[in-house]
């Protein structure tokens, strides 16, 4: 399975400052924050039903602590496709 973090134990160049940081952390601080962050989603109403479902309690959307880390050359990549959809779309 690929990681996108991690290559062979080790991180990726991408992402070796954020797992630098979290490696700084104490375990608990981490818990802490997660929970921190999912409080506010329920206080500000971050949150979706599923209406098919027998348990209609409200739930998170989901979430990850660690963001999706975008080379330069991956952006680049990105970039060039949003504009070439934006030429395509506004040719209509």
């Amino acid at each position: 399975m690929f990681n996108e973090v991690f290559n062979k134990n080790k991180p990726r160049v991408a992402y070796k400052d954020i797992v630098s940081w979290a490696n700084s952390l104490p375990y608990h601080t981490l818990i802490k924050k997660k929970n921190e962050a999912e409080n506010l989603f329920k206080k500000i109403g971050i949150t979706f039903s599923v209406y098919n479902n027998f348990d209609s309690a409200e739930r998170l959307i989901p979430f990850d602590m660690f963001p999706r880390v975008i080379t330069k050359l991956e952006w680049m990549t990105i970039q060039e496709g949003v504009v070439q959809r934006s030429l395509a779309i506004n040719a209509f």
